[in-house]
C-alpha cells in the first residue's frame, strides 16, 4: 500500500492537469483516461464473468493512476486497495474494479476489468481457489518456461499484448522467483529486477513478488501472488508485451 500513495502522494498528475474537462466513461460509469484508446482483445479465455477493456494512451503510467484515483471516487466507486504499484482496485455495490497500468517505451498499456464481488478476489482475472487439473484453452509462450507443475488458468491474447496468461501452483513465492531467475536467462530474458511487496482488495491480505526481463524490445513481468491466511493457490501471472513472434 505504501507504493500506491507515494504514487498519489508525489502527485504524479503532470499528465493530468491539462486534460479536457469531458471525460467519457464506460457503461458502468467507469471513467476513461482522455485520449486514451480502446483495442478490442484478440481471445480471452478463463475470464468468466467478466468484463475486460484494454486501452492505450501516451500518458505515462503514473499519470493514468493518479487519474484513476482522482477520478473514481467522483462516480461513487470506492478504493478499497491495490497490488504494488500497478494495480487499483475499486468497489460500488455488488460491483468491483481493478485497472492495471503498465508502460512499455512512450506507449501506456491499461486494462480495465469489472465483475461482480463475489467472484474470487484475486489479481485481474477469476481464478479458482483451489488447484484446478487441467489447463484452459490457450498456449504458452514458446520462449517463458513454465513453473513445473502449474496449471493454466487463464489466457488473454490482444494485438499490443503477446500474452497475458495467469498459472495456478502450490509453490512459494520465493521458490518462483528462483526458478524465473535461473530459467529466463537459458532463453536469452536479461534479468531487470524483483520487488517484494503485499496488497489487499479490502477482505484479503496478498503478498506479491514482481520480477521483471527485457530482450530487445520485449519485456516480461512475472508476478507471484499468494493470499495470507488462505489455503488458496499461488497465482502467476506472466505479462508479455512487445513484437509478437
Amino acid at each position: 500500500m505504501l507504493a500506491i500513495t507515494y504514487i498519489v502522494a508525489g502527485c504524479v498528475v503532470s499528465g493530468y492537469c491539462f486534460l479536457s474537462s469531458y471525460i467519457p466513461t464506460t457503461k458502468l460509469g467507469i471513467p476513461v483516461y482522455p485520449g486514451a484508446t480502446e483495442v478490442p482483445p484478440v481471445e480471452t479465455i478463463g475470464a468468466v464473468g467478466e468484463t475486460i477493456m484494454f486501452y492505450q494512451c501516451t500518458a505515462d503510467a503514473g499519470a493514468v493512476l493518479s487519474f484513476y484515483i482522482q477520478k473514481m471516487p467522483e462516480s461513487s466507486w470506492t478504493y478499497v486497495g491495490g497490488f504494488g504499484t500497478d494495480v487499483l482496485l475499486f468497489e460500488k455495490g455488488n460491483t468491483a474494479t481493478a485497472v492495471s497500468a503498465t508502460q512499455v517505451g512512450d506507449t501506456t498499456n491499461f486494462i480495465i476489468t469489472y465483475r461482480s464481488k463475489e467472484s474470487t478476489p484475486m489479481m485481474l482475472l477469476e481464478i479458482p481457489k483451489s488447484l484446478p487439473t487441467t489447463d484452459v484453452q490457450g498456449a504458452d509462450i514458446s520462449d517463458i518456461p513454465r513453473y513445473p507443475g502449474s496449471i493454466r488458468a487463464s489466457y488473454f491474447r490482444h494485438p499490443n499484448v503477446k500474452a497475458l496468461i495467469t498459472y495456478l501452483s502450490d509453490a512459494s513465492l520465493a521458490a518462483i522467483e528462483n526458478f524465473y531467475r535461473n530459467e529466463m536467462p537459458d532463453n536469452r530474458w536479461e534479468y531487470d529486477g524483483t520487488s517484494w511487496g503485499s496488497g489487499s482488495d479490502g477482505s484479503v491480505t496478498y503478498q506479491i513478488v514482481h520480477i521483471w526481463f527485457k530482450k530487445g524490445e520485449m519485456s516480461a513481468t512475472i508476478i507471484g501472488t499468494v493470499a495470507e491466511n488462505k489455503d488458496w493457490p499461488t497465482e502467476i501471472n506472466v505479462f508479455v508485451t512487445g513484437p509478437s513472434t
